[in-house]
């Protein structure tokens, strides 16, 4: 069985990544006019700024999945493991 070392907890990050992808251009609202939820056009900075941060927790889900697959001992050599959690530190002091 692959991974299990963190409850498959890398997963949930993928969820979330799609999540916010899928949502990441319109948003939901209330009309007080037409009294319904409506979807309307988010800022283009706020797209911008949603997709930038999914694609982030994109990475770090695939870097906690081959941490985990590697902690279970279930695949993975530490090379590998590394250079996907350093590829998600880039920029910070580790």
């Amino acid at each position: 069985m692959s991974g299990g070392a963190y409850n498959y907890g890398y997963f949930h990050l993928q969820e979330l990544a799609e999540a916010i992808k899928e949502e990441a251009e319109y948003t939901t609202v209330w009309s007080a006019q037409t009294k319904k939820n409506e979807r309307i056009l988010r800022p283009i900075e706020e797209i911008k700024a949603r997709m930038t941060f999914a694609l982030l927790l994109s990475e770090a889900a695939e870097a906690a999945r081959l941490l985990e697959w590697y902690d279970s001992g279930d695949s993975g050599d530490w090379e590998t493991v590394n250079r996907a959690v350093m590829g998600v530190l880039k920029g910070k002091d580790v």
